[in-house]
């Protein structure tokens, strides 16, 4: 049995933290599966690539230098259409997590932005955005400036406690 395999195997069998953590010490284990999950992520059916996010989100924090290849993907990513708004979640929780190359910083910018501008969107991929927003912005006054202003327009309209926590936070930083 192949890495990728292996891993799909370990995604499908189920949904739980206690397989998220056998996943997440296999693949700590030989980068190898790594690349075998980020496979399923990328370019997996919905489902796989939803439970593939749950083990990265600990792997980003352990492993960071690992997710440096991945900047590209993850804008493709991103720019395909008909996400499931896990998968957006995931990858824009992923990218708050990781210093983003200056390449990148102004596409991740727009998506943010364009994510925080989304009433449609679920609440949790909203917060996100506004922390990567604001994290991509800060080195840059004009930036982070043009980033509170369309965070503020957002709280003029009843917004979940999530966003409005995210964005009192974003709004306060100078």
């Amino acid at each position: 049995m192949s890495k990728f395999e292996e891993i799909k195997s370990l995604i499908e069998e189920q949904h739980s933290r206690a397989q998220k953590d056998i996943i997440v010490a296999l693949v700590l284990s030989d980068k190898a599966y790594f690349n075998a999950l980020m496979k399923c992520f990328f370019f997996g059916e919905y489902r796989i690539c939803q439970r593939a996010a749950y083990p990265l989100l600990d792997l980003v924090k352990a492993k960071p230098e690992w997710f440096k290849s991945t900047f590209q993907k993850i804008l493709d990513k991103l720019n395909q259409d008909n996400n499931h708004p896990s998968i957006l979640r995931n990858s824009v929780r992923i990218l708050v997590e990781l210093d983003i190359p200056k390449k990148y910083e102004m596409e991740f910018l727009d998506k943010s932005l364009m994510y925080i501008m989304d009433n449609d969107l679920p609440v949790a991929i909203r917060a996100f955005a506004i922390t990567l927003a604001g994290q991509i912005a800060g080195p840059y006054p004009e930036l982070l400036e043009e980033v509170k202003m369309v965070v503020q327009e957002q709280m003029e309209y009843p917004q979940k406690a999530a966003f409005r926590f995210r964005a009192t936070k974003l709004l306060k930083k100078k």
